[in-house]
Formats: C-alpha cells, structure tokens, sequence
C-alpha cells in the first residue's frame, strides 16, 4: 500500500517515477495511472536490479522510497545519483548509517520512522493528517484497491 500511495502522489505533482510491486493488481492498478513499462519486480532483487537499468540507461535515480530489505537496499543504492537519497521507511534488515557511509558516501540516507516521528512531532503528524483530509475532500486523492480474502480458505494469498 505504501508503494502504491507514493507512485500516485508523484503522478500528482508531475514526477517520473519507476516502481516496485509484486502482486499482478498492484502492476494492473500501476499501469492504468500511467506507469506501464515502468513496473519491476519487488520479489527478486536481481530482476529488479536488471530492469532499473534498462529503463534509466546512462541515467540515475535522484531518490529512492524503500521498504523492501536484503538485496533492494544495496541496488537501491547503486542506482542512486551522487548527491541522492534513499529514504527508508522499512524495519526489517534496516542498514545502519555505518553501513550505508562504506557503501555509498555520495548518497545520502534518512530512515523514516513514523511510530517515533509521532511522539516526537506531533505537530507534523497532525499537520500531515489535516494536509490528506483536505486532499481527499477535494478529490484528489482517493482509497487504494482493496482485495478481501477469506481468512480460513485463502491465508497464504493474503501474503
């Protein structure tokens, strides 16, 4: 759900955007708000790697939005410009600032953690939630898709 929120609001503010998802409804949905032949793999940090490349040739990202761990975090970085940003809002197998310097001191690196971020800006998180109410009142933005599953029957394709 985060990916899918982060790509419609850089379609909002008009910025090219490459993106990582897994399920095909994600890759469908993606498509329909423009995004086709920019969709790569979220399952496979060697798919996506490739196909990152392809899509930017000589070029490179200038920021990154992650969630994904192991292998998407060092070609994530890899694929950023010099000057860069990876910021990472996952919380598994985050890196630590250590890391990210001896693998890439041109790039910088912000871990996002909203659970903190709200007790210690409360003022932000309350001026982010009346910013997204006002936006979903005028429209422009709406629900992700949602697809239910039956708890009993279907557990391992809820995942």
């Amino acid at each position: 759900g985060v990916g899918l929120a982060s790509q419609e609001y850089c379609h909002l503010i008009g910025s090219r955007t490459i993106a990582s998802v897994g399920r095909p409804y994600k890759h469908f949905y993606l498509h329909r708000m423009g995004l086709a032949g920019r969709t790569l793999s979220s399952r496979d940090g060697g798919a996506f790697a490739l196909g990152a490349s392809r899509l930017l040739g000589a070029g490179r990202l200038h920021s990154v939005l992650n969630s994904l761990s192991a292998d998407f975090i060092a070609v994530s970085f890899a694929l950023l410009r010099t000057g860069g940003c990876l910021c990472e809002i996952g919380k598994r197998a985050v890196w630590s600032y250590e890391r990210r310097e001896a693998a890439s001191a041109a790039a910088r690196y912000v871990a996002i953690a909203l659970d903190s971020t709200i007790e210690q800006a409360p003022w932000w998180m309350g001026r982010t939630l009346r910013l997204l109410s006002a936006r979903t009142e005028a429209r422009v933005l709406h629900g992700l898709p949602m697809e239910l599953f039956d708890l009993e029957k279907s557990v391992l394709a809820a995942f």
